[in-house]
């Protein structure tokens, strides 16, 4: 079997290996992480805009430490025109499966929830179903931690896909 059929075959086992007793001692603390950063259009009709997010992060403790749980509150904003800003509210949930453990952890997730989506003057509003993709790395140090992500969402409401390109500071508890 070729060398990289069999290391794709391994990435996707990996998920349904069983959590075992030392994963179990190594499961990272539950934590929070205030999120900003901008939001990028795949399309010209729209200028990019920014975002600000409150993430809760926590393992799923019966499948070990590799699978989190992050349910987050975003806000976005951008200016389809010059006259007014629109506003984006999205709770949602991700299921993101991190690579490692300790002081530095890559990670990758998807996940969807609701996008409230309204004009500044409140003449326009309009919900509608969101989807992300995610990409990142947790970086810990003691109690406090940083994150870098990307993350891809889409919604019927908003033409084609954004980016997101965001910073954050977490802390942990224990």
């Amino acid at each position: 079997m070729p060398r990289a059929v069999g290391l794709a075959l391994l990435l996707l086992a990996a998920p349904l290996a069983p959590a075992g007793p030392l994963a179990a001692q190594q499961l990272p603390e539950p934590g929070v992480t205030l999120l900003g950063g901008v939001v990028d259009f795949d399309t010209t009709a729209v200028p990019n805009g920014g975002i600000v997010a409150l993430a809760f992060d926590s393992p799923l403790v019966p499948l070990g430490w590799h699978w989190v749980a992050e349910p987050s509150f975003n806000v976005g904003w951008f200016r389809p025109d010059t006259v007014r800003t629109r506003w984006l509210i999205a709770p949602e949930l991700q299921i993101q499966w991190q690579f490692t453990t300790g002081a530095i952890r890559p990670y990758a997730g998807a996940g969807g929830g609701i996008a409230f989506i309204a004009s500044a003057d409140s003449t326009e509003r309009t919900t509608d179903l969101t989807g992300t993709i995610a990409a990142g790395i947790r970086a810990r140090t003691g109690d406090l931690g940083f994150r870098l992500e990307v993350r891809r969402r889409t919604t019927d409401a908003l033409p084609g896909w954004t980016t997101e390109w965001l910073f954050g500071i977490s802390r942990r508890f224990e």
